[in-house]
């Protein structure tokens, strides 16, 4: 039956099993001997696929994978369980930590300092909102981060940019450089890679991320990033905020966060993407100019963000278990769930199926 669908469908296929037990599972004498022969005779149905397996105990994991042209198994570093909470069952080579960093925040967990330092964060967008995001996931405590922006820092951003300096403007130091700046200042043990082009060019980077943040201006960017991350089962978390005036009235400043988990109601299941405000935002392409921003609101918004994924991996509240939707109003300071969430009905997602994933990828971190 596997190897009828392997054969039909081109799709790679996994091998997994439990072993009964605490701690790191590993391949026995018995799995080498007989699971690996099997997988590469399924091999044979999809050659150009990546096929493996994958061996569970009661609190970790274990990975292999068979990669096309290869003859050999190849270990992988991380497993991700996507869900509430999600959880690293493999961990890459942690990176090295003062555990005074953590000693304020035990209350996350007897493990937290392992469990966050181990993730991979990208943030897509590196203005205001990308940037607070960033200098609060160092200060917690996370220590992998992929940065994506292809733009330099200009006097316009000074007013929001946490990190931007006027020598920065002057010089056109690029925003990555920035923020990996500002977190190499908060932990000099992190990893920080920096990407300074469009995400859609460097998808390998986007998809080793283990949680993603979107922080851009447009919605059609927001789907974009959001059918990235769907395709490639990572959590998104999406961070906006806008500045309305309507004729004599004061201006309006809301924003949102948006937890967008695969499996989950989507951005557009919420209401907050829609047809309609993609194509109104296609039709003023070029005529809106710059949109208003300022550093508080920002703020705001990113304090929220982060504590949403610090509970989704730590579950220190044990009351993450489905999809969050704030919104923000800045004139009032008030900040609570949107009233969409009552009207969801079934909690999952009809646009973002999970039978349709994107291919595996293997990279070599």
């Amino acid at each position: 039956m596997v190897m009828q669908r392997v054969l039909t469908t081109g799709e790679g296929a996994f091998h997994v099993h439990i072993h009964g037990h605490t701690g790191t599972p590993g391949p026995s004498y018995v799995d080498k001997r007989e699971i690996r022969p099997l997988i590469k005779s399924i091999r044979y149905a999809a050659p150009e696929a990546i096929h493996g397996s994958i061996i569970l105990s009661s609190d970790r994991g274990f990975a292999e994978a068979l990669l096309p042209g290869s003859s050999e198994f190849h270990p992988v570093k991380g497993i991700t369980v996507v869900g509430f909470p999600t959880t690293l069952l493999a961990r890459p080579e942690a990176t090295s930590r003062h555990e005074e960093h953590f000693s304020r925040q035990s209350f996350l967990g007897a493990d937290e300092a392992e469990k966050i330092s181990a993730y991979r964060i990208g943030i897509i967008g590196l203005g205001g909102g990308g940037s607070h995001v960033a200098q609060q996931l160092a200060h917690v405590g996370f220590a992998i981060f992929s940065l994506f922006d292809m733009d330099v820092v200009e006097m316009s951003n000074l007013n929001r940019l946490i990190g931007g300096t006027q020598a920065d403007a002057r010089a056109g130091v690029p925003k990555v450089d920035v923020v990996a700046r500002l977190i190499m200042g908060v932990n000099p043990r992190a990893k920080v890679e920096k990407l300074k082009s469009r995400w859609q060019d460097v998808s390998g980077d986007l998809r080793a991320c283990d949680i993603l943040f979107g922080c851009v201006d447009s919605y059609a960017e927001r789907r974009d990033i959001e059918i990235a991350a769907r395709r490639h089962l990572i959590p998104l978390v999406d961070v906006g905020l806008d500045v309305h005036q309507s004729g004599d009235e004061p201006p309006r400043m809301a924003g949102q966060v948006i937890l967008s988990m695969p499996g989950y109601p989507c951005m557009s299941c919420l209401g907050f993407l829609t047809p309609t405000n993609i194509a109104r935002e296609a039709e003023k392409y070029g005529a809106a100019g710059p949109r208003p921003q300022v550093v508080w609101a920002n703020g705001v918004l990113a304090s929220n963000a982060v504590g949403i994924v610090v509970d989704l991996i730590t579950d220190w509240t044990r009351s993450v278990r489905g999809p969050i939707y704030l919104s923000y109003d800045s004139n009032t300071g008030e900040i609570h769930s949107h009233k969409r969430l009552q009207y969801l009905g079934e909690q999952n997602c009809s646009h973002f199926p999970l039978s349709n994933l994107g291919q595996p990828t293997f990279k070599r971190l």
